[in-house]
């Protein structure tokens, strides 16, 4: 590149270079600050805050499905609670239905409860061994009028409780002789009594041959009712399965760990109720220390990458403010010199290294055109 200069004998008035060719066009006039870029402001707030808004969703999305399988898995847990508790109480009931059928679908339980009564018989059969065999608390031999031909029940009942059982078991009675079958038909009932709930399962009684040896009975004839009181024993023994805290309340309770016992007009009169096992519960204590760990470190290093991004990009920042200052000054000291180009009077070029003008001043194209 050559850079040349004439000086002109005939001094002109201060002109501003508007031809310059080739690269004069361009922007000599331009301002020295539009000229310079200004680098973009990276701050530290906007490149960590993307970051901590994806963990936080993240976690978020974590959290709710961690929340919502445990939820499930505790309703699950409850509901086999539910079914395996009404099994264990169908499976006593249906021991109760086939006891009472046994025994009253007998020749001498019909002759033994027929006039004359046999009392020892009825003592020895219906009474004592029946509790210790069967682990029942009583049991009743009763027609649909008049008082009990026979009644036996434990030491867990009162005296006033056993003077309200027989017309507390009259409904139950009536159901057992309607049946009018041959063979006889157990009817169940859940009911309450005093601070306390029975189970009773009835059948009439009838004899298992019809060869003339048992006298036929006049009118509907009698039924045995066998029942058991819902106590510490039963819930204590009868009522296995591993639920731990398993209580009779009279009134509704407020958890959902509870099953309904339905009285003779379907109505709850009492319910069951335990602690429930909460496996989803259980694991979500177990793995929440282990969760905020991992949460502390991910943040940390988080934290630490955050960091060191900030010291780059302030490292980069403040370069490309350095650069753009730079370029800033260069900008103002070209222009200084086109401007001083184009209102000398002296005659001013520039070629490069194949001789080819790159710059003329505004003097030489005025005097050469």
């Amino acid at each position: 590149m050559r850079i040349g200069r004439h000086r002109d004998k005939t001094p002109s008035a201060p002109t501003v270079a508007a031809g310059d060719a080739d690269h004069d066009n361009g922007g000599a006039s331009a301002s020295p600050s539009s000229s310079a870029a200004t680098p973009p402001d990276v701050s530290f707030g906007r490149l960590i805050r993307p970051i901590l808004g994806v963990m936080a969703i993240g976690l978020v999305l974590v959290g709710a499905i961690v929340v919502t399988a445990a939820g499930v898995q505790d309703q699950t847990a409850l509901n086999q609670q539910q079914r395996l508790i009404r099994d264990l109480l169908n499976a006593r009931m249906s021991t109760l239905d086939r006891t009472v059928v046994d025994y009253a679908w007998w020749d001498e339980a019909v002759a033994a409860t027929t006039p004359p009564l046999d009392d020892a018989w009825l003592d020895d059969n219906f009474g004592a061994y029946l509790r210790r065999t069967f682990a029942v608390d009583g049991s009743l031999v009763m027609g649909t009028s008049g008082p009990p031909v026979y009644l036996s029940a434990g030491e867990g009942f009162s005296a006033d409780e056993i003077d309200t059982l027989p017309s507390m078991l009259a409904p139950l009675v009536e159901a057992a002789l309607a049946t009018g079958r041959q063979e006889p038909q157990p009817v169940r009932r859940t009911f309450r009594i005093g601070d306390g709930i029975v189970f009773a399962a009835a059948a009439r009684i009838a004899p298992f041959v019809t060869d003339g040896t048992v006298p036929a009975t006049d009118g509907p004839g009698q039924a045995l009712v066998i029942f058991q009181r819902l106590d510490r024993y039963f819930l204590g023994h009868d009522m296995i399965g591993g639920l731990p805290d398993v209580t009779l309340a009279l009134t509704m309770p407020q958890d959902d760990a509870a099953l309904a016992l339905d009285g003779p007009d379907g109505a709850p009169v009492a319910w069951f109720t335990w602690r429930p096992d909460q496996p989803g519960r259980a694991l979500l204590e177990s793995t929440l220390p282990l969760v905020v760990i991992a949460l502390l470190l991910m943040s940390a290093l988080v934290w630490s990458a955050a960091a060191r991004a900030r010291l780059a990009v302030g490292s980069l920042t403040h370069n490309a403010r350095l650069l753009a200052d730079r370029n800033r000054r260069l900008s103002e000291q070209e222009q200084r010199f086109r401007d001083v180009a184009g209102i000398a009077s002296d005659w001013i070029w520039e070629t490069d290294a194949d001789g080819r003008f790159i710059y003329v001043s505004r003097r030489i194209v005025d005097r050469l055109g």
